[in-house]
């Protein structure tokens, strides 16, 4: 045993550290080598490397437990199955950028499955398709198809650090769109593993449940592994070689008067400031909603509406260790208009089907040590709606 690995037994339950042994079983990629608890001298590192708003850079900020960074799908089989038995909250981090931190922070004992070294682009140019892992941003993605070819593209978003794991699983806007769609139109198959520690792709999941993790926000269903998408043919094209921050979604609805515009003309959406503090934050953020609300009559109503990938607390929220659906109701159908109870259609069967199949996957568990199984569809708190 390393002394990595003693340090993990010291810290660790031997029931946690004795599940992951038992569940790990590709020898050519040891799970504690990707395994950083707080004793570690990488974990704040790792923790920081990928928290793209400094807000969620202060020392009150809840930490995990410890940080999972697989380097292959046998880092994430395990680590669904163990942790969630032992009843600890598992956040999904592929590139960080989260306007609410959701990926990276919780109320309740949690651990990260960080994602960040899972970034391969496998790019085939004679059919027009490319394997993207989760973590590849599209800066990289975009740089490897312009290797490839002068004559494709992906039709995904402008900024080049953004990852395509949540950033797909939450639908989006692309400037090829007017031509080309959504750019979870050109999504055509997907690999990943379920709260079973299976691995599915499109032939072996439900049509709807790949329906869902395109725009539905797939860590509510699973841990996306890696994207298959359709390129684009375009004219050719020559290949070119943080600070606080807020940001809120909605959608124009009427034509904003000239003279009402000049009351919002100097402010933006977004709201970004450099000084240090909770107080400072506060006043920022307290300037953000004012600026929300003198957009609000020009903007959708009954509900108002808001992008998944801009996530907003404002708009609602249930808390960490629970769900209470007629809350998730209320701003889930802002995120989702009348997909929402659709989502909680595919939600309630895909828990199902996996209920079903526990006695089968995991014989050795104590039926008296199985978590409760909820069936609502939880927006933001990744996998607790299936297990707590």
């Amino acid at each position: 045993m390393k002394i990595s690995d003693v340090f993990l037994v010291l810290l660790f339950p031997v029931s946690i550290l004795q599940c992951l042994i038992n569940y790990h079983t590709n020898e050519s990629e040891p799970i504690f080598e990707v395994i950083y608890t707080p004793t570690n001298s990488s974990f704040k590192h790792v923790l920081q490397e990928y928290i793209r708003n400094r807000r969620f850079l202060t020392p009150a900020t809840p930490k995990p437990l410890a940080i999972i960074a697989a380097k292959h799908e046998s880092h994430v089989q395990p680590t669904v199955v163990c942790f969630k038995f032992h009843s600890l909250q598992i956040r999904i981090r592929s590139g960080g950028h989260d306007y609410e931190s959701l990926s990276y922070v919780s109320d309740v004992p949690f651990v990260i499955l960080d994602m960040f070294n899972l970034r391969s682009i496998d790019i085939d140019i004679a059919n027009e398709t490319a394997w993207v892992q989760a973590a590849a941003t599209f800066g990289e993605l975009y740089y490897g198809i312009g290797k490839a070819s002068k004559v494709h593209a992906f039709l995904a978003g402008v900024c080049p650090t953004v990852s395509v794991g949540g950033h797909f699983s939450g639908g989006g806007y692309g400037n090829m769109m007017r031509k080309y769609r959504l750019f979870v139109d050109n999504i055509i198959d997907a690999r990943l593993v379920d709260v079973n520690a299976n691995t599915l792709d499109r032939s072996s999941m439900e049509e709807d449940l790949f329906w869902a993790i395109r725009g539905g926000g797939a860590a509510s269903f699973g841990v996306i592994l890696s994207w298959k998408i359709n390129l684009v043919q375009v004219p050719e094209t020559e290949l070119t070689e943080l600070v606080f921050s807020r940001s809120r979604s909605d959608y124009v609805k009427r034509v904003i008067p000239k003279e009402d515009f000049k009351k919002i003309w100097k402010m933006l959406y977004h709201t970004s400031w450099t000084e240090e503090g909770t107080e400072d934050s506060r006043h920022y953020i307290t300037l953000s909603r004012k600026l929300y609300e003198a957009i609000a009559p020009y903007m959708s109503q009954n509900p108002s509406e808001a992008f998944l990938n801009y996530r907003d607390l404002d708009i609602g929220s249930n808390p960490s260790n629970q769900t209470k659906f007629e809350e998730a109701k209320v701003y889930g159908s802002k995120y989702f208009r009348s997909s929402f109870l659709r989502l909680v259609d595919v939600k309630k069967r895909v828990v199902l089907i996996i209920s079903s199949r526990m006695n089968k996957v995991f014989p050795h568990l104590k039926k008296s040590n199985r978590m409760t199984i909820y069936v609502t569809l939880r927006v933001f708190d990744v996998w607790t709606a299936t297990y707590l």
